[in-house]
């Protein structure tokens, strides 16, 4: 008895080839287990988070091709991440601060 899968599989088969590829691809994605309603929205969102990680927000703008970085920002950067500028090696420890020695385990 074929599984499910198999069922599906042969079902988009019927399809013309350029509408059967995202169908087999969302397929492939539920058998991995992503679990979404639409996982190959799932799969967009995982890129666009991964090059913005890597690359920034205007590099993960552009591969999602979006035509507004509004969008982009809205959906793909993290409100409550602290901004750092690390400058704080340009401070100077003040005259009357006490060093603590690290505690061993």
């Amino acid at each position: 008895m074929p599984s499910d899968l198999a069922r599906q599989i042969k079902r988009s088969a019927t399809l013309p080839a350029l509408s059967a590829a995202p169908a087999l691809t969302a397929l492939r994605l539920r058998s991995k287990g992503v679990a979404a309603h639409k996982p190959l929205h799932t799969l967009r969102k995982e890129f666009g988070s991964e090059i913005c990680k890597m690359h920034g927000l205007h590099a993960a703008s552009r591969a999602l091709r979006h035509s507004d970085i509004h969008g982009t920002n809205a959906y793909y950067t993290d409100s409550r991440a602290r901004a750092t500028t690390g400058m704080g090696h340009l401070l100077k420890p003040a005259d009357n601060a006490v060093e603590f020695a690290a505690q061993e385990a």
